[in-house]
């Protein structure tokens, strides 16, 4: 039977390995949607990491939700995190020397002191989406870390940030060595998943996501951008796709 692939946010992953007693982490929660719809879909436990004092304070509460109010990095230490007018907060500077931002004080910790202070000893999904500091998240993890996670979905932010284009690279070859299946859903790595081969998908399954899902992928990626453009949908943080 062929793998099926949900989406949530922009965001790949297997539902089939989501139940009521899954731990799902979401780094960079935003408003909070893709954390709520997992809890909705799926009844299972969400913890989920928003510095932003405002996008904080609006996430709402639910009995299934843990929400810290910290920045994931590469070490466990008080830093700045930089709210920019027209794009998401990022630990990373500015793009142009024209974008303005405000700094904001913030909490950096590492994946490891998240999952210690939330107590998710196992991890069915991560979803990761700062803005940048992807990569050092990734690198502040041991192999025996990551290969406790049975998926990641990653939003790497190398088409903001080129220099970071071949870390990026480095960490999808450092996934394939540990045991991951690395699978881009998109041309710009704005959208890859990486599924722990320990989740039993087999190649044939994985050469059909890489193929069939993937284009057909790309192809409702240009509908949804040719409807922005013609404003017939509007894609706010809440629209979510899922096909089987």
């Amino acid at each position: 039977m062929a793998p099926m692939i949900a989406s949530i946010c922009n965001h790949n992953f297997l539902p089939r390995l989501i139940h009521p007693n899954s731990i799902v982490l979401d780094i960079g929660a935003n408003y909070g949607d893709f954390a709520h719809t997992m809890i909705q879909r799926y009844r299972c436990r969400v913890i989920a990491a928003e510095p932003v004092e405002e996008l904080h304070r609006r996430i709402p509460r639910h009995s299934l939700l843990n929400l810290f109010p910290v920045a994931l990095g590469g070490e466990n230490r008080s830093t700045s995190m930089n709210v920019f007018a027209e794009r998401c907060a990022s630990l990373l500077g500015s793009i142009t020397p024209a974008e303005k931002l405000i700094a904001q004080p913030v909490e950096m910790i590492t994946l490891t002191e998240l999952r210690r202070r939330a107590h998710a000893e196992r991890v069915d999904i991560l979803k990761l989406d700062i803005e940048g500091a992807e990569i050092d998240v990734f690198n502040a993890c041991s192999d025996k870390e990551l290969q406790s996670i049975m998926q990641i979905t990653v939003e790497f932010h190398d088409f903001l940030y080129p220099e970071l284009r071949t870390f990026v690279g480095r960490i999808c070859d450092r996934m394939r060595e540990i045991g991951f299946w690395v699978l881009p859903f998109s041309l710009d790595n704005s959208n890859v998943l990486f599924i722990n081969r320990q989740a039993g998908v087999s190649p044939v399954g994985v050469a059909y996501l890489r193929t069939i899902v993937k284009y057909r992928e790309g192809m409702l990626r240009r509908l949804r951008l040719r409807d922005r453009e013609t404003g017939v949908v509007s894609c706010g943080f809440s629209k979510y796709w899922q096909w089987y």
